[in-house]
Formats: structure tokens, sequence, C-alpha cells
């Protein structure tokens, strides 16, 4: 009987030929544990091809070899205090965390499901079953919006220039040079202008081919490059295109200077790839990374800013200028307007100038305010209106005259007095019909009254 309470044996004909597919060219009875970790982490990447980017499989493949070598023990004898452990002393970011531990999650519930064979054949192998380490209560959560490197922020225009400079003068080392560089340089110098013309993701750029650009019917200005269709952009569980809008001019004109007269000089020209390497072939996502570090090493740019900072910046620059929010999260190709919210980094002194630029069209709509000018005439009628209610006010040494009104306590008094057995108000109210009216009469008149004596003490000063 084992651990699970399952009779499987590992001579069990049923459970042999299930197995026998995931452990290939040795025997599934004889299999060493290293050969069985082997078997789990290539059926789990086939597992993933089917619903993630054929590239990250690499990812999760590294990440789960690393856990393994790091616990130094094997899956079927990981238990939660060792991903608890592990979680506490790996040295990365927390965002970066979040990510490594998806993915060790994702590999602990591949070999603890029942429906992949694995937990019966550990059972019956080692007399150990796979469980799914990863709890909640372990797993790292997002405390903050967002939990990114501070570091990594948009480029100042200064910053921006100071790094297409940089990227011309490497071009222009590599043709003083007369090498086959110069075309990489001039190539890598373009990629940064895509990066920052349309905000586009590393991987997105390397997948770009020379049919993705297209007219704008409603910016003739643009040319042909009046928008970019991005077939592979990052999405769940797959790619996910869409169409960016080019919103300035001069990057469709490098682009179109790369593709006839510098994409031509590459070999394998009748590959479809935009970025081309020396050997023809299709350009990767970390040789687009590696393009932007040259230039900014060149520039002297700090080495945190990394190529998706000029993403950030071409946010940045899109809501400074005035475009709609939805319009931004679609060229960025965000499912949620939070996660745009993280890219737009607008200056103190931007909000500052949205504030007075409202105020003045507000002003404008409204008209300059009109001040009406009191004639002569009423400035005396009102000072008689005064004067009399002072006279009024000081007519007695104890305060104003309560011989005509009514108090608010005398009001209030005779409100509250009221008859048990007829319940008729035995109050003699004047000369307001309800307590409410009265109350508020009297406490305006009061208040007209000490404004009024107020106005003329000033006045006397």
């Amino acid at each position: 009987m084992s651990r699970t309470g399952l009779t499987v044996a590992p001579h069990d004909p049923a459970l042999a030929p299930s197995i026998a597919t995931l452990i290939r060219d040795v025997d599934p009875n004889l299999a060493t544990p290293k050969q069985v970790f082997d078997s789990m982490v290539d059926n789990w990447a086939k597992v993933l091809h089917s619903a993630r980017q054929v590239k990250s499989i690499d990812k999760y493949d590294r990440t789960v070899r690393r856990f393994q070598s790091e616990v130094d023990s094997w899956p079927w004898q990981w238990t939660p205090t060792d991903f608890a452990q592990w979680s506490s002393t790996i040295d990365v970011c927390r965002s970066t965390l979040r990510v490594y531990q998806s993915r060790i999650r994702s590999f602990t519930e591949y070999i603890s499901a029942v429906e992949f064979e694995w937990p019966a054949y550990c059972d019956a192998r080692f007399n150990m079953v796979p469980t799914r380490i990863c709890l909640p209560q372990i797993m790292t959560r997002r405390i903050v919006e967002n939990d990114a490197d501070p570091k990594r922020r948009p480029l100042t225009d200064d910053e921006v220039n100071r790094l297409f400079e940089a990227s011309s003068d490497l071009v222009q080392e590599a043709i003083s040079r007369r090498r086959n560089g110069a075309i990489t340089a001039y190539r890598d110098s373009v990629i940064l202008k895509v990066a920052y013309g349309w905000g586009l993701r590393a991987n997105e750029i390397a997948n770009l081919g020379t049919a993705d650009w297209m007219k704008n019917p409603r910016a003739q200005e643009f040319g042909k490059y009046g928008a970019v269709r991005v077939r592979y952009g990052k999405g769940r569980g797959g790619y996910k295109p869409r169409t960016v809008m080019s919103t300035m001019a001069w990057p469709g004109k490098a682009v179109d200077v790369y593709l006839h007269e510098v994409r031509p000089r590459f070999p394998n020209r009748s590959s479809g790839a935009l970025f081309l390497t020396e050997r023809g072939t299709q350009i990767s996502a970390p040789s687009v990374t590696s393009a932007f570090s040259k230039s900014r090493e060149h520039a002297g740019l700090p080495n945190e800013l990394t190529l998706h900072c000029l993403r950030h910046t071409y946010a940045s620059k899109l809501a400074e200028n005035g475009f709609d929010h939805s319009f931004i999260q679609d060229q960025l190709g965000h499912t949620f307007m939070s996660t745009t919210a993280i890219y737009t980094h607008l200056p103190s002194d931007m909000r500052v100038r949205a504030v007075r630029d409202y105020l003045d069209q507000a002003l404008a709509d409204r008209g300059p305010p009109v001040r009406r000018r009191r004639d002569s005439a009423e400035r005396a009628t009102r000072r008689r209106r005064l004067d009399a209610s002072s006279r009024l006010f000081l007519s007695s040494d104890r305060g104003p005259r309560t011989d005509r009104w009514p108090s608010p306590v005398h009001t209030c008094a005779a409100t509250r007095d009221v008859d048990a057995n007829s319940r008729e108000r035995t109050s003699s109210r004047r000369p307001c019909d309800t307590p409410a009216r009265s109350r508020r009469f009297y406490r305006n008149s009061v208040d007209n009254l000490v404004q009024s004596v107020c106005r003329l003490q000033e006045r006397k000063v």
C-alpha cells in the first residue's frame, strides 16, 4: 500500500503504456530521478507550447531547473517550506519574483495533476507524490499599484536627443572603419527610432515585417507609414495583435530610408522580416535590447535605463500632447486603463499648465467679468437703510428691541407648551404662523443688523 492508498505497482500494465509515453528511451521502472525530472520538464514544455509563446518556454524551463538546483531535491520531495525559503533568499525585485513564482506554480500544478499520471508513477516508483507547494499564503502579493524599479523612468528630451546622436555617431564610426558593421549600426539606429516613434516592445520590434506598414486615410501626411500592424503583441495565453497609429512623421522617413537603401545590403533579402542579422535571419529580442545598450553607453546615460523606457517616454509624450487616455491605451495594447496609468509620467509643470489652460478656456467662454457700478442715488438709498437699521439696533442699551418680535428662546418654549388634552398650542407667536419660519425670520434679521453695525464701526474708524 502506497502513501496515497493506491495499489499501482511499477510493473502494472495499465500504468506502463501511459508512463512510457512520458519517459522515453528508458524503462520507466528503472528511470533515475534525474531522468524522471527531465521527462517532467520536457512534457510540461509541450503542454505550455499549446497555450503560450514558444520563446517564453525556455524561460519557464530555466526557472524550474534553477529552483531544483538551489533547493537540491526532486519535485516529488518539494514542500511549501522549500518554496518559502527559496522565495525569501532569491535577490530580485518583487515583480520579477512574482513571475518566477508563477512559473514554479505552473510546473507543480502540472506534475500534481492526476490526469498526467505523474502522481501515480511517483507514488509507485519513489513512494512519494508531488504536491502543490505554491500556497496562497506564500505567494508574493502586489502591495502597491506599481512596484517596478523607479529608476526605469521615461527619458527626458535631452536624453532622447543624446541617445539618437550617439546612435548616429556609431554609424559614422563604423563607416569610417570601412567594415561590415556599418549596416548593422544603421539598423540599430532605426530600431531605436521605431521603439520611440510607435512605443513598441523588444519582441514586437523583432517580429516586425516589411508588409506590416499601412496607410492612414485620415493622415495622408505620413504616407504609407501611417500605421503599423503589430502581429506578435504581448498577451495572456498567446499573442495579441493590434494596430498602432503613427503620431510622428520622422520615424516613418527613417524606416523608408532603411527599407530602400540599407536593408537590400543584408543577405537573404527575400525574408519578410523587417530587421535582419548579418546572416540574413530575423533579429531576436535580445539583439534589439543590445542595440539600445550600445547607444546608451556611448551617450553616457544611466545604466538603469532600458529599451522599455522608450515605451514609457512614448506614452508620456502622448499624454503631454493632449491625446485621450483610451487612445494611449489602444496604442500600447493594454487591456486595463490602470496599466496605462503606470506608463504615463507627467511632470509637475505639465499639471500646472493643464490647470491654467482649463481656466483660460473657461474664462474665455464666459467672457470677462462685468462689474456693475451703483449710481449715486442707489448708494444714498442703501446708506439711509443702513443708518435706519443701526438706529433700531442701538435704540436700547441692552441691545435690540425685543417688544416687537419674540426671542428664539421664548418662541421655542411657547412652541413646546402644548395642552395634553386638546393638543392645541398655547403660545402667542408673532408675526409668523409657524415656529420654524419665526426662528428663521428672527435669525436673519439679527444677522443683518449685526453686519450693518460692523460696517458703521469700520466706517467711523
